[in-house]
């Protein structure tokens, strides 16, 4: 069973990563986000898995040395 805390909305994850939903919604239409899950029970609402994100962050975000 799935809990709240397995996905970030989009708002969730621009505050984490410090930027505007506009912004989020910007790199979403441009393929630069993590996978995500969309269109589940009755809203059209856009949910983010952890695992994604966290995976996401490490290949793009990663310092390079």
């Amino acid at each position: 069973m799935t809990t709240k805390k397995d996905y970030l909305t989009p708002q969730e994850l621009a505050d984490r990563w410090g930027i505007s939903r506009v912004w989020l919604y910007t790199l979403k239409k441009r393929g630069e986000v993590p996978k995500y899950r969309s269109g589940l029970g009755k809203l059209p609402r856009i949910q983010f898995p952890i695992g994604e994100v966290v995976e996401f962050e490490a290949q793009h975000f990663a310092l390079k040395g």
